[in-house]
């Protein structure tokens, strides 16, 4: 049916764990999966074949394909400096004022 392993969490000891252990098997055993996957499962194509890490087809990427990747990245970088250069203004300005930021503690 699926590929991947799927797992239920139970707690150490539930009296639940059995139930669904032969629930399931008893599902396998009837083949109300291959039934399910009959009736509802999309057909088969190229897709199908690489989700089940099957051989698909490859392409190759250029870096006009990864140009949004980059304008992103430069915009994030663009924003972190002029978020900094902010911060650095402000320091120097609250600085400016009160040159003691950090004072003593007196009770």
């Amino acid at each position: 049916f699926f590929h991947e392993r799927v797992a239920l969490a139970f707690p150490k000891g539930s009296p639940w764990i059995e139930h669904f252990n032969i629930e399931i098997k008893r599902i396998l055993q009837a083949g109300l999966t291959e039934k399910f996957k009959q009736d509802h499962w999309p057909s088969e194509d190229e897709c199908s074949v690489s989700a089940r890490g099957g051989t698909g087809t490859t392409a190759v990427v250029s870096v006009l394909d990864m140009q949004g990747s980059f304008y992103i990245l430069f915009f994030g970088i663009t924003v972190a400096l002029l978020i900094l250069l902010f911060e650095l203004v402000m320091r120097k300005k609250v600085v400016s004022r009160d040159p003691s930021i950090i004072k003593p503690y007196t009770p």
